[in-house]
């Protein structure tokens, strides 16, 4: 043997004296591990192990709430998506309808188109009340009319 490889197994053996030696004063104080100290620490493992698998449940029991809210606001936006269509097929116009009520667009359109015949109604109204009171004149043409309007009353024939 070269005096490098002599070097080496000189090192080698006399790391492993070394740890024989301190072995020897291990068990020579008396300090080896006692059965109380092996079962707290299978103890103390055991409680560790439930802690974990109990952690364990609620992440899973967690994990589910999350995907059922999930797939709850998942549909709820579905929904919402399909909502705006359905709206827009009850406003499409049907064959019933005239080509004034087919081209409103919504609801602010459908009330002011409304009003608009409510006006016309009035307007209507008031023209046939004012050729009925032409008519009577002509039929009576010494009838009074100064005090007969479209809201006026007639009391006691």
């Amino acid at each position: 043997m070269d005096a490098p490889a002599r070097l080496k197994q000189l090192t080698g053996d006399s790391a492993a004296v070394m740890r024989v030696l301190e072995m020897a004063q291990v068990f020579a104080r008396g300090d080896t591990v006692s059965t109380a100290a092996l079962k707290k620490a299978e103890s103390d493992k055991k409680t560790a192990k439930d802690k974990l698998d109990k952690m364990g449940a609620a992440r899973e029991k967690l994990k589910t709430r999350v995907e059922n809210a999930l797939k709850k606001k998942d549909e709820e936006l579905e929904a919402g998506k399909k909502k705006p269509a359905d709206l827009e097929a009850t406003w499409a116009p049907t064959a019933e309808e005239s080509e004034d009520t087919a081209g409103l667009k919504c609801r602010a359109e459908l009330v002011e188109k409304i009003d608009s015949l409510k006006l016309d109604c009035v307007e209507m109204a008031e023209a046939g009340f004012n050729r009925a009171i032409e008519q009577l004149k002509l039929l009576n043409p010494e009838l009074k009319v100064d005090n007969i309007e479209l809201s006026s009353r007639i009391v006691d024939g």
